[in-house]
């Protein structure tokens, strides 16, 4: 897992208040599992100023589950439930990529 610094989390804030970020996720339903490199509530933030929306728990209308490092749990709950309902497992790499994406 590559981390984020604490500098590249804030340019991410400052691109979405500038509406710089991309469109990708709008209207998409993201989870996120594991340790992440960055704040959940960051991650959140910044899905918001993009019009995506957080789940909290795996769903039938989760477009996308974000995954950390998961240590010695391996395959946790929302994986295993991502998995049975065909949501797409991304790492939080690819996640930061859909953020800067247009459709």
């Amino acid at each position: 897992m590559s981390t984020l610094t604490a500098e590249q989390v804030e340019g991410l804030k400052k691109a979405a208040t500038k509406g710089l970020l991309g469109n990708y996720l709008r209207n998409h339903s993201v989870s996120f599992t594991g340790t992440l490199s960055m704040r959940r509530e960051d991650l959140v933030e910044l899905l918001r100023a993009v019009g995506g929306r957080w789940d909290e728990r795996v769903n039938y209308y989760t477009n996308f589950l974000v995954v950390g490092d998961t240590g010695r749990f391996g395959e946790t709950k929302k994986i295993h439930d991502a998995r049975m309902r065909g949501t797409t497992i991304v790492t939080e790499e690819e996640f930061v990529a859909m953020l800067l994406k247009k459709r």
